[in-house]
């Protein structure tokens, strides 16, 4: 999957949701985010992450501001 993504000229990022933990990483020049699920959070403590993210997306840069009980804020620019 990643080698398709990487072939098509127009993929800024990618986003994936349902994990259990927020994070970043770059993969051949393409920002890969991951957030994590609604339900669970990274400390497994059975308190309820209750997430959600905004995404803004323009031609220079994509922001993801996740909220709620487990809250990150990821910015990458464009090159």
């Amino acid at each position: 999957m990643q080698s398709v993504l990487e072939k098509a000229v127009t993929v800024k990022a990618v986003i994936s949701e349902h994990q259990h933990w927020n994070k970043m990483h770059m993969h051949h020049g393409i920002p890969y985010f991951t957030v994590t699920s609604l339900v669970e959070n990274f400390h497994n403590d059975g308190i309820t992450s209750e997430v959600y993210t905004m995404v803004n997306l323009n031609q220079k840069k994509i922001t993801l501001d996740v909220r709620g009980n487990d809250p990150a804020l990821f910015e990458y620019t464009f090159h």
